[in-house]
C-alpha cells in the first residue's frame, strides 16, 4: 500500500495502520517529514502502543523512514516562481519558521513582504 504524503491524521491511512501495526511481518514506511504531535511522528518515534480513531493498537510492524524528500520548494524555487508572479504589489508568507520567513522575505526587495499573525486581516 503506498500512500500520500501526510501525518497520518486523516484519510485511508489511518484505517491501513489500523489493520497492519499489529502485524510482525508487515513493513511501514515513512517518507519524509512527520510533525511533532501526529500519529506518524508517534509511530516513527517509536511508540509501543498508538491510539487510532479512539482505539489503542499495538506496534509490532518494522517501522523505516526515508529522508531525504520534501515536499516544500527550496529557497531558489521559491525565488524563481515569486519571479515568475509578475511583480506582485505585496507578497504573504504563511508557512515555515519565522526565522526562516524573515530571512527570505530580504530576499523579495521588489514587493512589501507580510507575514501574517493567526487571524490577521488584510485588505486587498
Amino acid at each position: 500500500i503506498m500512500a500520500g504524503s501526510g501525518m497520518c491524521t486523516g484519510g485511508r491511512v489511518r484505517h491501513h495502520l489500523k489493520r497492519h501495526l499489529g502485524r510482525e511481518h508487515s513493513s511501514i514506511i515513512f517518507v519524509g517529514y512527520a510533525a511533532r504531535g501526529t500519529l506518524a511522528r508517534k509511530i516513527v518515534d517509536g511508540a509501543k502502543i498508538v491510539s487510532i480513531f479512539g482505539e489503542d493498537y499495538p506496534v509490532r510492524a518494522q517501522i523505516h523512514t526515508i529522508g531525504g524528500f520534501s515536499a516544500h520548494a527550496g529557497q531558489t524555487e521559491l525565488l524563481e516562481w515569486h519571479r515568475h508572479t509578475g511583480s506582485p504589489e505585496i507578497t504573504f508568507l504563511v508557512h515555515g519558521e519565522k526565522d526562516s520567513m524573515a530571512a527570505f522575505s530580504h530576499l523579495l526587495a521588489d514587493t512589501r513582504v507580510e507575514m501574517p499573525e493567526l487571524h490577521q486581516a488584510f485588505e486587498l
